[in-house]
């Protein structure tokens, strides 16, 4: 039988909306504080708008203002508790307006109120959906093994994809907000965004039932910042299976730039790699999901151009060993396309691309033999990609 997401998806969705109102909340006590403590001091401009002091936008005066306020109600709480009182809200006024403290009146107070409220239903959601996550086959035999990946995250990350709509691999790609684009003001490829240039065209049913069309960005904007945001700086500071899989990207991206006389930033080859090293790990887990549901699994293009490991492939928790054995397409000696793979491994071999071990693997020939023949130096490949560059376009 197979895993039901849904309850999963409305826990998340329940622990996303306590978590909402509780910064909400927490961000109107501290405008209300502030506000407050600026017109005692006369800081008003011109137009009577409050000037906050430098201080006051420090994350952790604001933590700390709102840590004291808790502890002050806890505290008043506990005092009336001890001496059988049950205050009502005209005592509450008259207690705040005679006693000093972080809280000064019955607005304040309310508000600290609902904010202890939401903090204690976002940890009472937190609980179930790291209850409920736990349960998921595909989190015990696939995220579970996955370095920094933890209940939370992998809750994120099964909640928001459906591989029962996703056929290809490059369906979770794109919800996720990690495919390139061709932004239509400069005809180049970029990083999916937000950005109002490359919005796309979707259709919806309306509230008549009507099939209409909008503006969307084509992505899950909240999935995407987790994995490139949060679970992306993780793989690559703690050495995980996948930090490979960015540095060999950073290296090649590098060296195309200089080849190709790029104009790019370290920032923004950075970013590229930090693209194909979480893709990577998006298609390990297409995989895995579609094997545990029993949907077929169609070969990615590393699987059917580069016999099925891409550069560097190692260990793949959950879909290899630990020595990184991948069932991929292997060399097959009758076929018509061998002298177009030794053509196309040389060069990557002379562009130091692809090792001699996955050559072997894609051409069935060392790298040895394919260099003996037709052997090219490095510096000619990157004479020939310059001119290659200069030709005029037809």
């Amino acid at each position: 039988m197979a895993y039901n997401d849904q309850q999963l998806r409305t826990m998340m969705t329940s622990f996303y909306m306590m978590q909402d109102m509780r910064i909400r909340t927490n961000n109107r006590i501290a405008g209300m504080m502030f506000t407050e403590r600026a017109i005692e001091r006369g800081d008003l401009d011109a137009y009577g708008n409050v000037v906050m002091h430098k201080e006051e936008r420090d994350d952790e005066a604001h933590a700390k203002m709102i840590l004291n306020m808790i502890e002050y109600q806890e505290k008043l709480k506990n005092e009336w508790e001890e001496a059988g009182k049950h205050p009502t809200r005209n005592s509450i006024i008259k207690i705040l307006q005679t006693r000093k403290g972080p809280i000064s009146n019955i607005a304040v107070w309310s508000l600290v109120e609902d904010l202890i409220h939401y903090m204690d239903r976002e940890k009472w959601y937190m609980g179930l959906v790291q209850a409920e996550v736990k349960q998921h086959p595909v989190f015990q035999q696939f995220l579970s093994k996955v370095p920094y990946c933890g209940t939370m995250m992998s809750a994120v990350i099964l909640s928001s994809f459906d591989i029962r709509k996703a056929r290809h691999m490059s369906g979770f790609w794109k919800y996720a907000g990690l495919d390139a684009v061709i932004d239509p003001t400069t005809g180049k490829g970029v990083g999916r965004s937000r950005t109002k240039v490359l919005m796309e065209e979707t259709t919806y049913i309306d509230a008549n039932g009507n099939e209409a069309t909008r503006k969307s960005i084509g992505f899950n904007p909240r999935l995407q910042t987790k994995l490139l945001g949060v679970l992306a700086p993780l793989f690559i500071k703690y050495n995980t299976v996948y930090r490979k899989f960015y540095d060999d990207a950073k290296h090649r991206y590098t060296e195309r730039a200089k080849v190709m006389g790029e104009d790019v930033t370290p920032m923004q080859i950075s970013r590229r790699a930090i693209r194909f090293m979480m893709k990577v790990f998006v298609q390990d887990l297409w995989v895995k999901w579609r094997e545990i549901e029993g949907y077929p699994v169609e070969p990615s293009y590393y699987e059917v151009y580069l016999a099925g490991r891409p550069h560097g492939r190692g260990y793949m928790p959950g879909v290899t060993d630990e020595d990184g054995n991948y069932l991929g397409k292997k060399y097959d000696p009758n076929s018509n396309e061998n002298e177009t793979k030794n053509i196309t491994a040389r060069h990557l071999l002379q562009m130091r691309i692809m090792t001699d071990e996955e050559a072997e693997l894609f051409t069935g020939v060392s790298a040895d033999e394919l260099l003996r023949d037709n052997y090219q130096d490095i510096d000619d490949i990157y004479n020939r990609a310059g001119e290659h560059k200069k030709r005029p376009k037809i």
